[in-house]
């Protein structure tokens, strides 16, 4: 009888060892028992699967061998001065392998239970924190996007301000020349650059910040030459540009700055992918969309559209990676090279746009994306009847003028004064407030800086306001219209209008509050 008792009770002690045993194995953390040199002593599975060898080629190994070579002073400090003392440490590190991508753990120490002070044998739990870590960094990319979004939105008000000067003082300029002066066509190549350089700071602003768009017909033979020549100072030596525009393709409806974010974000990516030189073709023509086609996978609704290719002859993209390039935060570029947000926001664009993206990237063939956009009906450039410039408009009245930047305000009283008005300049609102405090009645319009030191642009509105009748106010501002806050956005009797502009842009502007004129 005692025989037959011992014998269940070895094997209930069997039972339970072979319990604990397979819980110590299947544990969701890696167990490790290190001796006084750091030794592996004993793992559980869980541990060799973390280091990605098998649990035999782990017991007796140093684990500084299974640690990234960044992170080996570190743990190897941590583990003296700890042990040393009797007492434990955590700390993050890299376990590598040469069968796994290096894997974050975080690894709680604790001295081996009868371990005399300065015996460094040990215990340690290994807890994978790769996908922690992974998303600690794409806050961290998030994170400095907002930051980028905020020095973006500072760079594009003193930018446009200074781009505000340049172009108006080159229409100052041009008022003084005569007739087919032959300086005349250096001062409209300074225009255009400075209208190019105003749509670079807001494709920069747009990149980090969503902005509303401003969809329109657009030329695309025209837009494809700016495009030509702002990718011609990207592109890397071997590496080809051609645009292929089908006759009588059509102009897409979209925000022209965001299609020139979408095709310089593709270009870039295709650059990317030839690192030893290729070709990349943008091509373009018209495609009818009548039903759903299966191939397409979700299809934009039916109606006419401009399909744009981009397509280059690099490397291609592997079949695992394609359905997850539109994520946000997906990338295959190293740490630091890569936001993982540029075709995100690309499919963001084109979507908000009515519009349908997609890839196709045959093995070692290149890659090709396809985007289909709204077409819209553009007159041929022969049948556009120039309207009547605006300016042509004369007006009585006086303006008062505030803006604290001297040279523009100086543009822009030449401007308001050509037109008609008479007008009081003040350099801050302030000021201004002093002029109209001294007789609301005389002034029929007033045209201000948003942004200025001390009382802004919308703040002098609202004291205007309690010292007389509603006046038309025209807001002139470096920022984005997104950026501007409730009290500056366009309502009745109230207009807004961005820097850098021209003298039309600014009659424009100002015949839309005061339609009827004189």
């Amino acid at each position: 009888m005692q025989n037959a008792e011992l014998r269940s009770a070895q094997d209930a002690l069997a039972t339970s060892r072979e319990r604990y045993f397979r819980l110590y194995d299947l544990a969701p953390v890696g167990y490790l028992m290190l001796d006084d040199e750091g030794r592996i002593v004993e793992a559980n599975l869980t541990a060799a699967e973390l280091v990605g060898v098998d649990r035999a080629a782990l017991v007796g190994a140093p684990l500084t061998r299974f640690i990234a070579a960044a992170d080996q002073d570190r743990y190897y400090l941590q583990r003296r001065a700890a042990l040393g003392d009797g007492a434990g440490f955590t700390c993050d590190l890299r376990l590598a392998s040469a069968n796994l991508p290096a894997r974050w753990v975080r690894m709680d120490v604790k001295p081996a239970s009868g371990a005399a002070k300065g015996d460094l044998a040990s215990w340690a739990t290994l807890t994978d924190i790769t996908e922690s870590r992974r998303l600690a960094d794409e806050l961290a990319h998030a994170n400095r996007m907002i930051a980028v979004g905020a020095l973006a939105s500072g760079v594009a008000h003193e930018f446009n301000n200074m781009l505000a000067v340049v172009l108006g003082h080159v229409e100052l300029i041009a008022e003084t020349l005569p007739p087919n002066a032959a300086i005349g066509r250096d001062l409209a190549a300074i225009a255009t650059a400075a209208r190019r350089a105003r749509d670079i700071v807001r494709q920069l602003v747009a990149f980090a910040r969503k902005q509303e768009l401003s969809p329109r017909p657009i030329d695309l033979r025209a837009a494809a030459s700016d495009l030509e020549r702002m990718l011609r100072t990207q592109l890397r030596t071997g590496v080809t540009l051609r645009f292929e525009l089908a006759d009588g393709v059509g102009a897409p409806f979209v925000d022209a700055v965001q299609l020139d974010q979408v095709l310089l974000n593709l270009a870039l990516n295709a650059r990317d992918a030839m690192p030893h030189g290729g070709e990349l073709v943008i091509h373009a023509d018209n495609v009818d969309v009548r039903a759903h086609d299966p191939a397409r996978g979700e299809p934009p609704p039916p109606g006419g559209y401009v399909r744009i290719r981009v397509a280059d002859t690099g490397t291609g993209i592997p079949a695992d990676v394609v359905p997850h390039l539109f994520e946000p935060f997906f990338t295959t570029k190293p740490f630091g090279h890569g936001t993982g947000l540029g075709l995100a926001i690309v499919h963001g664009i084109v979507t908000q746009s009515g519009g349908h993206i997609d890839v196709e990237s045959p093995p070692g063939r290149g890659s090709t994306f396809t985007i289909l956009l709204p077409r819209a009906a553009l007159p041929p450039p022969s049948s556009i009847v120039p309207a009547v410039a605006p300016r042509a408009r004369r007006y009585r009245g006086r303006v008062l003028l505030v803006d604290d930047e001297p040279q523009l305000r100086r543009v822009m009283r030449h401007w308001l004064s050509r037109l008609g008005f008479e007008v009081d300049d003040a350099p801050s609102g302030a000021i201004a407030l002093d002029l109209f405090t001294a007789d609301p009645d005389r002034y029929r319009l007033v045209v201000t800086d948003v942004s200025m030191p001390g009382m802004d642009g919308p703040t002098l509105v609202r004291r205007l306001a309690e010292l007389g009748p509603a006046i038309p106010v025209l807001f002139v501002t470096g920022y984005l219209e997104a950026e501007q806050g409730p009290d500056a956005a366009p309502k009745p009797g109230r207009g807004l209008l961005n820097k850098p502009f021209g003298a039309d842009e600014l009659a424009a502007a100002i015949a839309g509050l005061l339609p009827d004129g004189a």
